[in-house]
């Protein structure tokens, strides 16, 4: 059924971006759902839904998403707002048998959010990141570097190092 939900959102961007980009942060609060199963084949599969969607529907309207963004106040939240709460959510605790996925996705989301004034929406998910692998037993150092370094690729270094604590 994922296969099939991402399927269906991304036909739906090519009919209607709008209607489309409604639906998506519902969409990627159920892909974040599937994460809580003790199964890696639906961890794997998740993963590869949801950076497709991402890909292909966040990618590809970023636009009309910084339009949303610039348009939303505090009490309205933007579409990306929405769109990375429920990824971020994925760095809690529950989610830790499915970090080097999620991890992943945030990587392919801090690329396809290619806009430096979508920052402000990712940048507390990069600091998160980064307290994570700088955490006791954190496994996954080598997919949080990869994204951490998407992110500097993708909002530049300055952004990146205001956000995170060097040591």
């Amino acid at each position: 059924w994922l296969a099939v939900m991402d399927a269906a959102i991304r036909s739906l961007n090519r009919l209607s971006k709008p209607l489309c980009m409604s639906h998506l942060p519902h969409l990627v609060q159920r892909f974040m759902q599937a994460f809580s199963s003790s199964h890696s084949s639906v961890h794997i599969a998740t993963a590869r839904c949801l950076n497709s969607t991402l890909e292909q529907c966040v990618r590809t309207n970023i636009d009309l998403l910084v339009d949303d963004l610039n348009s939303s106040t505090e009490m309205t939240k933007s579409t990306l707002h929405k769109v990375f709460i429920h990824l971020e959510a994925g760095l809690s605790y529950q989610f830790h048998t499915a970090w080097p996925h999620i991890i992943k996705i945030i990587a392919c989301a801090f690329g396809c959010f290619a806009n430096r004034v979508t920052f402000p929406v990712v940048a507390n998910c990069v600091h998160s990141l980064a307290n994570l692998r700088e955490s006791e037993q954190f496994d996954y150092i080598r997919e949080a570097d990869i994204a951490i370094g998407r992110a500097i690729r993708t909002f530049g270094p300055k952004l990146i190092i205001e956000c995170i604590r060097l040591n």
